[in-house]
């Protein structure tokens, strides 16, 4: 794991634009994370886009095919159960099968980083992966 920081202009995009063009030549998978200085106080905004174009979500699916998809591509990547994710039931669907979570918002938001965690490292024990957070400032 990498962190890069530094001042505006010093060189830091054009240091992962270079790095991510050796890893797509290498054919290692690439997860680019950007902030949207729209949801600034949704820390997880990046991760929620990703997983809505991982999983093809279409804007006016119902939320059963929603976690339908998500429940199968868990499935595909041995994590059972979510790995431990928090998945607020948002339909009778996912209301029947997940019971509401009993959990204060600051252990759901510890709950959702372990599940992010385990998700990441699942990944990169099939492969290398190459993941950049981009983080909005200013």
């Amino acid at each position: 794991m990498v962190l890069l920081s530094g001042e505006a202009g010093i060189g830091k995009s054009r240091l992962v634009h270079v790095l991510s063009e050796r890893v797509v030549d290498a054919g290692t998978p690439r997860l680019t994370l950007p902030c949207s200085p729209y949801h600034t106080n949704s820390a997880f905004y990046p991760i929620i886009e990703h997983l809505q174009r991982l999983l093809q979500w279409k804007r006016h699916a119902t939320p059963e095919a929603k976690l339908t998809a998500l429940e199968q591509a868990l499935r595909l990547r041995a994590c059972p159960g979510g790995g431990g994710a928090v998945w607020p039931p948002s339909s009778q669907c996912a209301a029947e099968q997940y019971p509401p979570l009993t959990l204060s918002p600051q252990r759901q938001k510890q709950k959702t980083q372990e599940a992010l965690v385990t998700w990441l490292l699942a990944e990169a024990a099939q492969q290398p992966v190459l993941a950049v957070w981009k983080t909005c400032t200013g």
